[in-house]
C-alpha cells in the first residue's frame, strides 16, 4: 500500500536509472497493471524550497538512485496497529505483552492451517505484486489513536482490504480473534462472519503513511513531521487518482 500511495516517488527514481525507452516502456506495463504513477520529475518545486519548511540537516542523506520496483517482498496484508505515538522499539514485534508481538506469533502459528494458496500476479509487470501472491504478513505500529470504547485495546488498519478494526486487546487472544476475523489469506475483504470483531470500510482512494520510526532510522523521523506538513504530497496524490 505505501508502494502505491508514494508510486510518483518511486516511478522519478526509476527514471534516474532507467533509460527514457525503458521507462516509457515500464509505464505502459503499470498502467495496464492499474498501478498510479507520473513520468513528472520528483524534484519539481523550486531550489531552494519555497513551502515555508524548515532546510534538511546537513547530513540527511537520501538515496535517490536506487531501483524500487520490487525491493519489497510481497505479502498478503499489511497492519497497522494504533499507538497515539511516533516512535517504538526498533522492532516492534520484539516489544513484551504489545498486539505486535501476539500477532506475530499468532500468524506465525496459524497461516500454515490456512486454506489460501499463493499464486502468480500473471501480466502484472515485475516486481508489482498482488494480495495473493504471499501468505505473509506486515506488522507496523501507527501514530493514530484507539477509536473504540473498550480499555487497554486497538484499532487497527488492514490494507489492502482500506479497513478499520476497533477494541483489539493486545492480547494472545485479541491476536488470534483478529487474525481469523480479518487476517487469514483465506478470508476476502468482507472478513469472517459471525467473528464478533467490529470493523468499517475506510472512505479514502489512498492513503499515505509516513514512517516516523526514529529508532530504526533517525532520517524517518526528521522528514515525517516536514512531509505531514507539506502540501506538495497531497497535491501529488490528488493528481494520481
Amino acid at each position: 500500500m505505501i508502494k502505491h500511495a508514494i508510486q510518483s516517488t518511486m516511478f522519478s527514481a526509476l527514471s534516474l536509472v532507467r533509460s527514457p525507452p525503458q521507462v516509457e516502456e515500464l509505464g505502459s506495463k503499470l498502467d495496464s497493471a492499474g498501478v498510479p504513477f507520473t513520468l513528472d520529475a520528483c524534484r519539481a518545486c523550486a531550489d531552494p524550497c519555497d513551502l515555508g519548511h524548515e532546510e534538511w540537516p546537513n547530513r540527511f542523506d537520501v538515496d535517490l538512485s536506487s531501483d524500487m520496483l520490487g525491493s519489497v517482498k510481497p505479502y498478503a496484508r499489511q497492519v497497522v496497529i494504533s499507538t497515539g505515538k511516533s516512535d517504538w522499539a526498533r522492532e516492534v514485534t520484539e516489544e513484551s505483552n504489545s498486539l505486535a508481538e501476539h500477532l506475530s506469533h499468532v500468524h506465525g502459528k496459524l497461516v500454515a492451517s490456512s486454506t489460501a494458496r499463493t499464486s502468480k500476479s500473471g501480466d502484472a509487470p515485475a516486481g508489482v505484486f498482488t494480495a495473493s501472491n504471499s501468505t505473509r504478513l506486515s506488522v507496523l505500529n501507527g501514530s493514530h489513536r484507539e477509536v473504540g470504547c473498550a480499555p487497554k485495546t486497538h484499532t487497527v488498519l488492514v490494507f489492502p482490504d482500506y479497513k478499520l478494526v476497533k477494541d483489539v486487546p493486545a492480547t494472545n487472544e485479541g491476536a488470534s480473534e483478529l487474525w481469523k476475523a480479518a487476517l487469514d489469506p483465506a478470508v476476502g475483504v468482507e472478513g469472517k462472519v459471525n467473528s464478533g470483531m467490529k470493523s468499517w470500510t475506510l472512505p479514502y482512494s489512498a492513503v499515505i503513511l509516513l514512517c516516523s520510526h526514529k529508532r530504526r532510522d533517525n532520517r524517518c523521523h526528521i522528514a515525517a513531521p516536514v512531509l505531514e506538513d507539506g502540501k506538495s504530497i497531497f497535491k501529488r496524490v490528488k493528481q494520481l487518482y
